[in-house]
């Protein structure tokens, strides 16, 4: 039985996220598409690849999910990226939980529910720079909120 170190565990991870991120941006750029995060998880009988997807102007469709998928699936399989068995699942992002500075960048026009020690804010993302998310709101306007301040943020339906 020959045992790998986890650091080349890590390595492959990495470097598989990277190059199909490489393969797929032309693509996605073509569909007006942006890729939110790549998932390998492994265990169990075969890995399985996640692929979360949104559109530029915000959410997507069960069609063009379907497509990318299609696509997605036969470009791995013309390249080779993973030699093992897989489940390759395209799917929208949903209704994202906010944590990292990233999401916040990348849901910015997006709607989302803020909560805070004292209240819960619902707006739209304006902006996110240096640890301050600045939203619209309809009651307030223009708020600015500091990350720190933040008990919960997620995406949510506007109405």
């Amino acid at each position: 039985m020959v045992l790998c170190h986890p650091y080349f565990f890590k390595e492959f991870f990495m470097d598989f996220i990277r190059d199909l991120e490489d393969l797929i941006t032309p693509y996605l750029e073509r569909e007006g598409l942006r890729l939110y995060k790549i998932k390998l998880i492994t265990g169990g009988k075969r890995k399985k690849v996640e692929v979360y997807l949104d559109g530029k102007e915000g959410g997507i469709t069960i069609d063009t999910l379907a497509a990318a998928n299609r696509y997605i699936g036969d470009l791995m399989e013309a390249e080779d990226l993973l030699a093992d068995s897989y489940l390759l699942e395209v799917s929208s992002p949903g209704m994202v939980t906010l944590r990292e500075d990233r999401d916040f960048i990348f849901f910015t026009g997006r709607y989302c529910r803020i909560v805070l020690d004292d209240k819960t804010v619902y707006g739209h993302i304006k902006s996110f720079d240096s640890g301050i998310l600045t939203l619209t709101t309809k009651d307030q306007g223009e708020m600015s909120i500091e990350k720190s301040r933040i008990v919960k943020a997620k995406l949510d339906v506007d109405f």
